[in-house]
């Protein structure tokens, strides 16, 4: 999207149905001062938030956890042992899962089947497994002194769980759903993360502000790396050649770079907001690796960082004391459609849009427009990597032809012009078969 269409995106946000954001992606927040789960539609590629839906809960939100088919949200409620599961499509609360002695849940993972929930009790010294179908606790199983985060192994066979109190990871068999082997950290171990190649497994030491890396097959130890100060999250890029530490105290995000050995590449500032307080905490990133999203505890809001130009871009208000953060990547229509559908889509979208003008149903007209610009945002991949000159030029011609329409407030383009910036951007949509 170029420079001018930005602008005009950014004025014209709030304006976007819930109808055509659902098409694209959504964030969710937990917002343990409001005792809700905040969703946010993800629009312009990933570059903007706009609220959507706030879901109340029993109790204090903490730590989320989703299940690999994005069909449920799991919502640790830190005050209530219980664990709240969201219904994604719907956004209403569907079930809660509970047990006596589930006490202060903190993490949770769910299996690679979605079947399973392993919820991680801070207080109890133990792991809850519940099934998601039956909503029954299956077993608890004990490990060390305050779990705090879990994570499945590539293969689906282990789970490991950071012990924060023990400096230790608790393996965890899927099988028989026992402890087979323990793994000695530094100074409280927090969250971890497979590399999506599976080769590594990092692991962020809070106190020793540092990062420790094992072999993603053997569990091995490999490297030390010191990273930000309190790596409460690590995110790696979807090629495995980075990985982004979220810096609780410093305020900041920490690129490490991936090779032969890791070490910390640069620091990305992530600016705090109005009370000059950030406080980092969680994070998550866009399935594309593009961006990553930050909750600011201290502040309310949650940072958008542009991880291709490596700088925060803006920060959007995220309801009080924002902590988890989850993307759920919602496929779009034209996402599904091949590269030839997608250009029928555009054209199909700019004929509609204008047929509207000439009725003068501007507001049909606009609606048509916002969706064409959105399924141009999500579905033009291919021809900006095909030929980036030409994705410029049909971009610049889409922008002259839809935004006349979008700020016309009521009033009718210039016919002339218009026509003219339509039958150029069908002009250049067929230069692109």
């Amino acid at each position: 999207m170029t420079g001018k269409s930005k602008l005009i995106l950014s004025a014209a946000v709030a304006m976007c149905t819930t109808a055509t954001a659902l098409a694209g992606s959504m964030l969710a927040v937990s917002s343990r001062g409001d005792k809700a789960v905040n969703f946010y539609n993800v629009i312009g590629g990933g570059m903007f938030l706009t609220p959507a839906t706030s879901v109340s809960m029993n109790g204090s939100p903490g730590e989320m956890c989703l299940s690999p088919d994005q069909k449920q949200l799991f919502v640790s409620i830190t005050d209530q042992k219980s664990v709240a599961v969201i219904d994604v499509e719907s956004r209403k609360v569907v079930a809660t899962l509970t047990a006596p002695d589930l006490n202060s849940p903190d993490g949770c993972v769910v299996s690679p089947d979605s079947k399973k929930l392993y919820s991680i009790a801070q207080g109890g010294a133990a792991v809850f497994v519940f099934s998601i179908d039956s909503r029954e606790m299956l077993k608890k199983i004990p490990v060390g002194k305050e779990p705090r985060r879990a994570v499945f192994s590539p293969d689906g066979t282990k789970i490991l769980v950071s012990n924060a109190h023990s400096n230790t990871l608790s393996i965890i068999d899927t099988e028989s759903n026992t402890v087979t082997g323990e793994i000695k950290t530094g100074d409280e171990p927090r969250y971890m993360a497979f590399s999506p190649d599976g080769k590594l497994l990092a692991v962020g030491i809070i106190d020793d502000d540092s990062l420790e890396f094992f072999d993603g097959k053997t569990l091995q130890f490999k490297q030390q790396v010191g990273t930000v100060q309190s790596p409460q999250r690590i995110e790696f890029s979807p090629d495995s050649k980075r990985l982004y530490v979220t810096g609780k105290l410093g305020n900041e995000v920490g690129v490490v770079g991936i090779g032969r050995l890791a070490r910390l590449a640069y620091v990305i500032p992530v600016p705090s907001g109005h009370f000059g307080d950030g406080d980092l905490w969680g994070s998550a990133m866009s399935s594309d690796g593009n961006y990553l999203y930050a909750a600011n505890l201290g502040d309310n809001s949650v940072s958008i960082l542009d991880l291709r130009a490596s700088r925060t871009t803006r920060a959007s208000s995220a309801g009080k004391y924002p902590v988890g953060v989850i993307f759920i990547d919602v496929p779009s229509r034209v996402s599904q459609l091949s590269a030839s559908a997608r250009l029928d889509d555009y054209r199909s979208l700019a004929q509609k849009a204008m047929a509207a003008v000439q009725q003068n149903d501007l507001a049909t007209a606009a609606t048509l427009c916002k969706t064409l610009e959105q399924d141009w945002d999500e579905g033009s991949t291919s021809i900006r990597q095909k030929s980036p000159d030409l994705w410029g030029q049909i971009d610049d011609a889409m922008d002259d032809f839809i935004h006349p329409i979008i700020g016309s407030g009521g009033k009718a383009p210039n016919p002339a012009a218009l026509g003219k910036a339509y039958q150029n951007f069908l002009s250049k949509l067929n230069q692109a078969r």
